[in-house]
């Protein structure tokens, strides 16, 4: 595991054991999404801000489902930048966009 963490660009994972318990702490590297190994992607180099890699985190890896009322209020936002953020989320191919009872939801678009 340690060695296919390495090879695409990840930290080895920390491994430590207690009394009866074991521990394995897995770290990325700040600005990583890949939900599948083969297609990961540097974040800042598809020139997303902060917010949107943060979103992109909530959605991708925590597998969350969020509107523009979330993201307004996860980063204290008007709805003009929440809409601008997500826009460019959706033609870069990483969110998906829904619709359902006149509400936007955002997910993976995997």
């Amino acid at each position: 595991m340690a060695d296919e963490m390495v090879k695409f660009g990840l930290d080895e994972p920390e491994f430590s054991e207690g009394n009866d318990s074991f521990k394995v702490v897995f770290r990325n590297k700040g600005n990583l999404i890949s939900p599948n190994l083969e297609n990961t992607v540097n974040l800042k180099d598809e020139g997303l801000n902060s917010r949107q890699i943060d979103v992109l985190t909530k959605i991708i890896n925590d597998n969350e489902i969020l509107t523009y009322e979330d993201y307004m209020e996860l980063f204290d936002v008007s709805r003009a930048t929440a809409e601008r953020d997500f826009s460019i989320l959706l033609k870069k191919g990483f969110v998906k966009r829904s619709i359902k009872n006149r509400i936007v939801y955002f997910s993976s678009s995997d």
